[in-house]
């Protein structure tokens, strides 16, 4: 294994560089046959000869450019817009997080369906032993407007408001509530908890009752998982890769109206204990690092025989 530096902050004209012109340089000094680019942006130029396997995590850029106009540059949007189709084209295969991921991918790229294959990830984090108390709501706090923070908060705060002696709200990601979001929604007793470390994420999941996970679109779902395999419940937005991960666990709304949340969360946080322990069986036994390395090594050989 050769690990190469990359570029200070990974932006800019070096990102630039090192993607479409570095990598090849050091691929032909080391005499490589396959290229692995975990993060899905293949170089313009393929040369003879050398195999591209892509990771292509999701399609989220594509989603915001449709459903969210204006949050990045025109020019950035335009380049990655390229870069996935692009990537989409070049590739000799591709690999994504979830049937989610890949039928949003193969509806850009149709040609590119045959070549794609779904494998999943394990934790991003160490879980840790949930403690007995559990006494918290988590929100994993977030600008970007596919994570539908604003849309989360206001709902939690009608749900707090007609539910007493509901548990505490504790908010990662966000250290208050975003002015260009407009006015605050009366949240009593929020803890914003700003941008954590991985060690307190896991402390916070271990700590709560439920994660609330109201995203439009993710590749994976790694809260989700993080969450239920540290013992909490989840309430879901009940689409893309997180409808299914959880696969019909008890919390999952549709997406239509705050009546409808209301329900699921309280359908997360009354669900029976077995409930949630068939669910977390289930994603133990089927979201596993040993079985995405097994899976990816054996895609290498594929590749190269």
């Amino acid at each position: 294994v050769d690990e190469l530096p990359g570029p200070p902050r990974g932006t800019g004209l070096r990102r630039l560089w090192c993607d479409h012109v570095g990598v090849l340089r050091s691929a032909r000094r080391q005499g490589a046959r396959l290229i692995h680019f975990p993060k899905g942006w293949v170089p313009l130029r393929k040369p003879p000869g050398l195999r591209f396997l892509a990771t292509i995590h999701d399609a989220i850029p594509e989603y915001c450019a449709v459903h969210h106009p204006g949050g990045t540059s025109r020019l950035k949007r335009a380049y990655f817009a390229w870069a996935l189709r692009h990537s989409l084209n070049k590739a000799d295969l591709i690999v994504t997080d979830s049937d989610a991921s890949r039928d949003h991918l193969a509806s850009i790229s149709p040609a590119a369906a045959g070549k794609m294959r779904t494998v999943w990830l394990g934790p991003g984090i160490s879980i840790l032993p949930g403690n007995v108390g559990r006494d918290s709501l988590l929100v994993l706090g977030s600008r970007q407007p596919h994570k539908a923070i604003r849309q989360t908060l206001r709902m939690l705060s009608g749900w707090m408001a007609r539910t007493p002696g509901s548990p505490a709200l504790r908010i990662t990601g966000l250290s208050g509530w975003p002015a260009e979001w407009g006015s605050a929604p009366d949240l009593p007793g929020a803890v914003w908890l700003g941008r954590v470390p991985d060690d307190q994420l896991a402390r916070e999941y271990a700590r709560a009752k439920a994660l609330v996970l109201l995203s439009e679109i993710e590749g994976f779902g790694l809260p989700a998982l993080e969450a239920v395999l540290s013992g909490a419940a989840v309430c879901y937005r009940n689409v893309s890769s997180v409808g299914e991960l959880m696969q019909g666990a008890p919390g999952a709304w549709d997406g239509r109206d705050e009546e409808g949340f209301h329900r699921a969360l309280h359908e997360a946080l009354a669900a029976p204990p077995a409930a949630w322990a068939a669910v977390r069986e289930r994603l133990a036994r089927d979201a596993r690092w040993d079985q995405t390395a097994a899976t990816m090594l054996g895609l290498y050989a594929q590749m190269l025989d």
